[in-house]
């Protein structure tokens, strides 16, 4: 793979070097804290992060550079899920206290900390206009749209979307929507579903129950639930099932194999060239020496190097997943190879029922129409 110089204009020209900038993600810990000292913190950290467990209740992972230009970390609220759920403004007393540690200029929220902070919007308010702040989805959905297209996952093909009025979940169910996809919107407020089914064009099914994925043949899971919500004899043979959730909304099962069905798991991870970090800190790995990072870190970093001082906070809007796409394309930042669980999965073996279909594969974000609506070069992420 070609390194790519992440300063390079759309001509390729370098650009002029600037003030160097600083970014912090701000994180909470996974399952546990003996998790987080097994997977993400490397040994030589483990006292400074128990320190910070009885201090200030976050630690700052070590520094890492992007592209020479931009400092970056992540920070962990020394908080599970779990506590979060029992204590949400201990997000919002967390996001305060790595910004006040750390003292960057962008600031993005992941997981955990996005829904008590009011999707980022109380941490604007709180920050006073002092840093830009972030929540990342729009480059999760960039993501995730692209990873549709690589599975071969086209517009006609009946989707559920579990989780459909999350954050997420509403601009993805919007977007496809849009395209003319047919839609099984899913969650648990039948209120705020039928709320969802009537902004978006066209008509779509709508169920509070999970068990109405069966004969879609597509589904994305988008929810926060700490558990796995779709299993194997729910779906129909040759479903394919997206999963971007963190953590999982679906667990490793032979069932899924068995019935003939691929299960997508890094729908939305990137690879990062021009970032020096290891990608363990959020709990990811390598692939053939490129670090990898969701599309909602892989976005607040990508708005720290190109200077987007725009707040991305509250309801995700359309423009910012279309800059999320041009920026990722001049980054070369692009998916990563599809994975299964801990295996590879092959593009020939995605046995998507609609795959003779034919027509435009991501709906109104694909490629031909990005580069014709804003002449940028042809991007690779879309």
């Amino acid at each position: 793979m070609s390194t790519v110089n992440p300063f390079a204009t759309a001509n390729g020209d370098a650009r002029t070097p600037r003030e160097a900038r600083t970014v912090t993600f701000v994180s909470q810990l996974p399952v546990s804290l003996e998790q987080a000292l097994e997977v993400m913190i490397p040994s030589s950290e483990h006292n400074a992060a128990l320190a910070a467990r009885d201090g200030s209740g976050v630690y700052l992972c070590p520094p890492f550079d992007v592209g020479g230009h931009v400092t970056g970390r992540l920070a962990l609220i020394m908080a599970t899920p779990r506590e979060f759920a029992a204590n949400p403004q201990r997000a919002l007393a967390g996001v305060l206290e790595a910004a006040k540690e750390a003292d960057p200029e962008w600031v993005g929220l992941g997981s955990y900390t996005v829904r008590p902070t009011a999707d980022g919007v109380a941490v604007v308010r709180a920050l006073q206009g002092t840093r830009t702040v972030t929540h990342g989805d729009a480059g999760s959905v960039a993501a995730i749209l692209r990873c549709l297209e690589l599975a071969d996952v086209r517009p006609g093909t009946r989707t559920a979307v579990v989780g459909a009025y999350g954050l997420i979940g509403t601009a993805l169910s919007w977007l496809l929507a849009h395209d003319g996809w047919p839609l099984v919107l899913i969650g648990r407020s039948r209120s705020k579903l039928e709320r969802l089914a009537a902004e978006l064009p066209g008509t779509h099914e709508i169920s509070a129950e999970v068990t109405s994925v069966a004969g879609c043949e597509a589904v994305i899971t988008v929810t926060s639930a700490s558990q796995a919500l779709v299993a194997p004899d729910m779906l129909d043979p040759g479903t394919v099932v997206v999963d971007p959730a963190i953590p999982p909304n679906v667990a490793p099962d032979p069932g899924w194999s068995q019935r003939g069905l691929r299960v997508v798991t890094n729908a939305s991870q990137l690879l990062v060239p021009g970032v020096d970090v290891d990608p363990a800190q959020w709990g990811l790995d390598r692939v053939d020496g490129i670090p990898t990072a969701y599309g909602c870190i892989a976005e607040t970093l990508a708005k720290a190097l190109t200077g987007d001082r725009d707040n991305w906070v509250g309801r995700i809007e359309l423009e910012w997943v279309r800059k999320s796409q041009r920026m990722f394309a001049n980054l070369g930042w692009t998916h990563a190879p599809l994975r299964s669980f801990d295996l590879p999965l092959p593009l020939s073996h995605v046995p998507v029922r609609s795959r003779e279909r034919s027509g435009p594969r991501c709906g109104p974000l694909s490629p031909a129409d990005l580069s014709q609506r804003t002449r940028q070069p042809p991007d690779p992420l879309v």
